[in-house]
């Protein structure tokens, strides 16, 4: 049995602390559309990029504009459209596995790693792809380890091979996929862009050790990820972060995608921000984010679905929903802010 090398730390779940594992830019303006699937609309402005030559930087896919912290930005969707479950999969990931990093005396001495080394901190690990498994990995990097049945159990999804697939290709769409940050001026212009991206590489394995039953898969099909977060993504939560690691258990309380969705807009606000305002209207501001098309029910059903989960709401955030008139409106009834 391989040994962990020693200029590896790992860090388990329970020992990390409790920080932020999203960030206002991509929360803010909603680029992770609110459903499942790709809409017709979006299948189509797939289709027509496709026939003018692919992707380009100056056409974006999709584009919203936000404020934060007093500051204007513009957010570029590009390459792939992104649904909420992949949000789901990289929030889940970035809050509950456990974190691998170069240990910090061996980083002084230039130590290299590499993803041979990292197979080794799971013993009878066997990569389930052929790729260089000597490729050096940047020391500056945090590589992010978790099985795939605890990746599901932790979104409240069944642990079976066909959510394992799903899991697998969401994590290929989100290493694929980009995102330009542009800051405006008070004129509208850009004064500075940035790309934004949010796995930069990754590593599935079938892990035997994992098998409970004690008969091995035949195919060895993957049951274990190593993500490297992209160092945008880090360095985006890192300036605008919010929404707590330990909170993220939360969302799976609620089945509605458009429901999370807009409980994670809402929380990119003080609670202040929506005391006494109404339901209709903060609707109407989470649907100004959002940088896709949202079908002709789309108001509606999210209405009823927040209006559903009132009592959860309330649980989980502090905010009760009084029915007023035709309408209702948020009270803010936690601690004053």
């Amino acid at each position: 049995m391989t040994k962990k090398p020693k200029e590896l730390s790992v860090i388990e779940e329970k020992n990390r602390s409790n920080k932020f594992i999203s960030s206002l830019l991509f929360s803010r303006a909603t680029v992770f559309h609110p459903a499942s699937r790709l809409t017709p609309t979006m299948q189509t402005k797939l289709a027509l990029m496709a026939q003018r030559g692919g992707v380009s930087i100056d056409h974006p896919l999709e584009s919203v504009e936000i404020s934060s912290f007093g500051k204007n930005f513009r957010v570029e969707l590009h390459n792939n459209y992104l649904l909420h479950p992949h949000r789901d999969v990289l929030e889940t990931l970035l809050a509950y596995a456990k974190l691998i990093k170069i240990d910090d005396n061996a980083l002084k001495k230039g130590s290299k790693i590499t993803w041979r080394s990292i197979l080794t901190t799971l013993p009878d690990a066997k990569p389930a792809s052929d790729r260089g498994l000597d490729e050096e990995i940047n020391s500056k990097h945090i590589v992010l380890s978790m099985s795939l049945y605890d990746l599901a159990k932790k979104m409240k999804i069944k642990p079976i091979r066909s959510n394992y697939k799903l899991i697998e290709d969401r994590i290929f769409q989100l290493n694929t996929a980009k995102l330009f940050v542009s800051e405006l001026d008070k004129n509208g212009m850009i004064s500075t862009r940035k790309p934004l991206s949010f796995i930069k590489d990754f590593l599935f394995c079938y892990d035997s050790a994992k098998i409970k039953n004690g008969m091995a898969d035949k195919k060895q099909s993957a049951n274990h990820v190593f993500v490297i977060p992209d160092q945008y993504l880090l360095e985006a939560i890192k300036n605008h972060g919010y929404y707590y690691r330990l909170e993220q258990h939360k969302m799976t309380h609620y089945n509605s995608y458009a429901v999370r969705s807009f409980i994670k807009w809402m929380t990119t606000h003080e609670p202040n921000f929506f005391n006494t305002k109404r339901l209709s209207w903060a609707i109407e501001e989470y649907m100004a984010s959002l940088a896709s098309i949202t079908g002709a029910s789309f108001k509606y059903d999210l209405k009823k679905g927040l209006i559903e989960a009132k009592d959860q709401i309330e649980e989980d955030f502090q905010f009760q929903l009084i029915a007023k008139g035709k309408d209702h409106q948020f009270f803010y009834i936690g601690e004053p802010c």
